[in-house]
């Protein structure tokens, strides 16, 4: 039966996509297609909270550091809340209604994340060292916090509040320097670090790949590239292709993550998220935005 719901939404996410096309954007601010939304995010275990059932924890977050706009949706999945505002901030919770993650990216009014939400540590650090930019992003981590500045510079602080260095330094390797050559010869590098166990580097434009230690391409994102707009085809295999091809041809990769356990997870440029096991079956499937 699960394995039917999941066929019967992704027929229906399907239409839409292609029923859609270049328009999509636009259709989706219809009221009726709204609904429909809902509803397929609802058979996805996806569930829309009215504002009267919003919990009050969440409200008063939202009044206190956003006064300036109001709720725009809200949606639970399993015990995790997304909270979308009227201007276009997006603010996750936690199961007990603690706010978890803040972003301010796509927001009409707020450029920055208010300076309410930021610990003193982490903004008395950043204005020093960072004094023409602000915070457009902020994260609870399960190292502790990590932010993203307007300028795209990533930083990471642990849970005492002091800034995570990085570890060894990969700017300089062959294997790194060849792969980007090879793969994403308009760009350059312009940061190759190991934090923990893994390896982040990042292109001049805006792409950012993720290796193993021991030099294997683990992560692809090609979401805010401003050249390499999706994932070259060579690192979709082909079963992830047909999928695509079949459900939204409209679209395309923006990004593709393979695990340590064989499964496989997508990111469409509709913002639709897959995620296939190693067999390359679909297993969940979710919306980045909500």
């Amino acid at each position: 039966m699960k394995k039917q719901v999941i066929i019967a939404t992704i027929a229906a996410l399907a239409i839409f996509a292609m029923a859609c096309g270049k328009s999509e954007k636009a259709a989706i601010n219809d009221n009726s297609n709204m609904t429909t939304e809902n509803q397929q995010w609802k058979t996805m275990g996806v569930t829309e909270i009215s504002l009267n059932e919003i919990d009050p924890g969440i409200k008063r977050f939202v009044e206190s550091n956003f006064p300036k706009t109001e709720i725009l949706n809200c949606h639970k999945k399993q015990q995790s809340y997304t909270v979308k505002l009227e201007d276009q901030t997006c603010i996750n919770f936690d199961s007990t209604f603690v706010w978890v993650k803040v972003k301010c990216k796509n927001s009409t009014i707020y450029d920055a994340v208010p300076s309410s939400v930021v610990p003193s540590p982490i903004a008395d650090y950043l204005t020093s060292r960072f004094p023409d930019n602000h915070i457009c992003e902020i994260e609870k981590t399960n190292y502790g916090w990590e932010i993203e500045m307007d300028n795209n510079q990533e930083i990471r602080f642990g849970t005492d509040l002091n800034v995570i260095e990085g570890g060894k330094s990969y700017l300089d390797n062959p294997e790194i320097k060849s792969f980007v050559k090879s793969h994403f010869p308009l760009a350059d590098i312009r940061l190759a670090q190991q934090f923990e166990d893994k390896i982040e580097v990042k292109l001049t434009d805006n792409t950012e790949l993720a290796f193993d230690l021991d030099l294997n391409w683990t992560n692809i994102d090609c979401e805010d590239a401003t050249i390499y707009k999706c994932v070259p085809t060579q690192f979709v295999c082909r079963s992830l292709e047909d999928f695509v091809t079949s459900y939204f041809p409209y679209e395309q990769v923006v990004e593709v993550e393979k695990r340590t356990d064989g499964s496989w997870e997508i990111e469409l440029s509709n913002t639709f998220e897959f995620k296939f096991d190693k067999d390359f079956n679909l297993i969940e499937f979710d919306n980045k935005t909500e």
